[in-house]
């Protein structure tokens, strides 16, 4: 009924913006398909959250046959066959049927690459017998929303439904599979959660099971979403075009912002985050004025955005630049040196510490507390 994405070279031309001139299409051009193709098997959400476009634009769940999706993967396959992965970038695939991803799952061994999808929900039925099947079906990578730490946020302003110990839970489900890739999604610079409860997200976020990797977005308010209209109405919204520019990738510069930040690119232990997040402690000027120091020194920047780059040696970057030997030299054997050599210590002791002592423990009791907990229970029937 409908056509797929046609991604063949021939008879197709685009703009080369550096010479400003139309030339036909390459394979070259489409080398980010060689490290992995996206598609999606369905459309929209069963959850109403409030700051989500799904909430306005998909609220109706569909999918497409099973039978169509695969008949598109092999199609891409025969044009580009050296494609590493296959990306799917359906937003709450668990929520479909066990019968469907069972029949999935099956169909998608056929194919014999890596998966990864980008929305799993620990609170859809049979959660865990559902990542099993995509698992055993070669899925080494999954995206799960979580959005906020604090419970009061996430369902009286998100309007989520879970709780932190099914969150947890569900955490410890997709560590115990041993995935390659786990991600998960928070917000932060939201007008409707309180200092306190940031402090729960980051300290609830920090007890989470490693390894994962943490996609921190600021709030923004999308036209049309639930959270948009009661922000205008609470006067919180003053200018609608500004707030359109608003990026998610630029957040406050605040000192608890900084520290949700750590919490993405270094595995801290929760006591250390405790520590960090303690109001009295914080708040004293020269405790600030040590860590503003330290994290200018690790970041080489004052600024709290997503793109700030970790410490490393440039000694590569610097060789390709055709930069001067004495600056190459006093880059790679300075003070830039040991700055990367005190970030790799404290990551490699962090995550050492928190996969040994801390992790274990959290998984162990989630999924114990999974088999006997009632209202856990009941999101595996």
């Amino acid at each position: 009924k409908y056509l797929f994405s046609d991604y063949a070279i021939g008879n197709k031309f685009l703009l080369d913006t550096r010479k400003m001139r139309i030339k036909p299409m390459e394979s070259s051009d489409l080398k980010q398909m060689k490290n992995w193709y996206p598609t999606m098997i369905t459309r929209g959400c069963p959850f109403r959250c409030s700051f989500c476009t799904n909430n306005k634009d998909l609220r109706k769940m569909r999918s497409r046959s099973i039978g169509n999706v695969i008949a598109e993967i092999k199609e891409f396959l025969e044009i580009h066959p050296s494609t590493k992965r296959i990306f799917f970038r359906d937003d709450a695939l668990t929520s479909m049927s066990m019968e469907f991803i069972e029949e999935l799952s099956s169909e998608l061994k056929e194919i014999n690459l890596p998966f990864t999808c980008s929305g799993v929900m620990s609170s859809t039925p049979k959660f865990k017998e559902k990542l099993t099947l995509l698992r055993n079906a070669g899925f080494v990578g999954v995206k799960m929303g979580i959005q906020s730490g604090c419970e009061r946020v996430r369902k009286k302003v998100h309007t989520r439904p879970e709780s932190n110990k099914t969150i947890v839970w569900g955490a410890s489900v997709l560590n115990s599979l041993k995935f390659d890739k786990i991600n998960y999604y928070m917000i932060t610079d939201n007008p409707y959660e309180n200092e306190d409860e940031l402090i729960e997200s980051i300290r609830f976020t920090s007890r989470l099971p490693r390894p994962f990797s943490l996609s921190l977005f600021s709030l923004n308010f999308y036209p049309g979403t639930a959270l948009y209209h009661r922000a205008l109405q609470d006067g919180i919204i003053e200018n609608k075009e500004e707030t359109l520019q608003e990026s998610t990738m630029v957040f406050k510069n605040t000192y608890l912002n900084k520290v949700f930040l750590l919490v993405r690119h270094l595995e801290l232990p929760p006591k250390l985050v405790d520590y960090l997040t303690h109001k009295e402690r914080y708040k004293n000027p020269k405790f600030q004025k040590i860590f503003d120091r330290l994290w200018r020194y690790l970041f080489r920047s004052s600024e709290c955005h997503r793109g700030l780059e970790m410490p490393k040696l440039p000694s590569l970057r610097m060789l390709k630049q055709k930069r001067g030997f004495n600056e190459f030299r006093s880059h790679t054997f300075g003070l830039l040196n040991l700055r990367w050599l005190l970030w790799i210590i404290m990551s490699r002791y962090f995550s050492f510490y928190h996969r040994l002592f801390i992790t274990p423990r959290v998984v162990k009791n989630a999924l114990e507390e999974g088999r006997t907990d009632k209202k856990l229970l009941d999101r595996m029937i």
